[in-house]
């Protein structure tokens, strides 16, 4: 039996997000039910964009003015989640599938953060240089400790960035893709599957997502490029950030704190 993709059902309409891994040749499915009773048939599940995750999933208080979540949507992914895990599927992640699975790898959320819900921006990738993406989201991933930034904003975009209800970060990295590797999965926060995205920007998951779905072969990403969290490009960091770098470890202590 041929292999298949699952592109998890959320609120939002699928065929956009099917057509964005067509490329890679199984046929692609929105049944859940199917991947439930069958998930040895599955190569790779990809979660989509939609409502933002439920704050106490990774252990944080509801910014009640700002976070607009769906714990029944939470619910249900998670069980996908569980599943792909016992089944060793990888798995990829657009917009809020990207913090959906940032979350489930032990990072967290920044609830609210502005000037990043239209228009394109230019993100630094780890290759180097920079690329253009589009940007539709008001919420930002910090990575856990084991995961790799493969692209972040290329200059700060927003003006605050909302921890909790009524507690603020300052100018932290903006994060735009991540590889996971204790999930075996990746994502980007932009929008490949649509919405105008610059072909730069399609191109670069259209190439990282194939990797996934080819048996995770990010022990190449890894070997040439080890910027974790707290490494991100260090030297540029330095440069191009400069006290933001200083809060992104900030920003790691305060989570290693919390999980004590």
């Amino acid at each position: 039996m041929p292999y298949k993709i699952l592109v998890a059902a959320g609120e939002e309409w699928n065929d956009s997000y099917m057509n964005s891994v067509r490329f890679l040749g199984p046929e692609v499915t929105d049944s859940v039910k199917d991947f439930h009773a069958f998930p040895e048939d599955f190569r790779l599940v990809v979660f989509t964009g939609g409502a933002d995750v439920t704050p106490s999933i990774y252990g944080h208080e509801k910014s009640r003015k700002l976070t607009y979540n769906n714990e029944m949507r939470d619910y249900h992914e998670k069980h996908i989640f569980m599943t792909a895990m016992e089944f060793s599927i990888p798995m990829a992640g657009i917009c809020r599938g990207m913090q959906w699975l940032n979350c489930m790898a032990g990072g967290f959320m920044i609830q609210h953060v502005d000037r990043h819900n239209a228009g394109d921006h230019h993100a630094d990738i780890y290759t180097g240089g920079a690329i253009k993406v589009n940007s539709l989201h008001h919420q930002m991933c910090v990575p856990p400790n084991d995961g790799y930034i493969l692209a972040a904003s290329k200059a700060q975009r927003s003006q605050r960035y909302i921890y909790r209800d009524r507690k603020k970060f300052d100018n932290p990295i903006e994060v735009e893709s991540c590889y996971y590797p204790n999930i075996n999965a990746f994502g980007v926060q932009w929008h490949p599957e649509g919405y105008g995205c610059p072909q730069a920007g399609v191109a670069f998951w259209m190439n990282h997502v194939a990797l996934l779905f080819d048996g995770g072969l990010y022990d190449e990403v890894v070997k040439h490029n080890p910027p974790k969290f707290p490494q991100f490009n260090e030297e540029a960091a330095k440069i191009k950030y400069k006290r933001r770098y200083h809060h992104v470890r900030m920003q790691n202590t305060l989570r290693a704190e919390e999980v004590k």
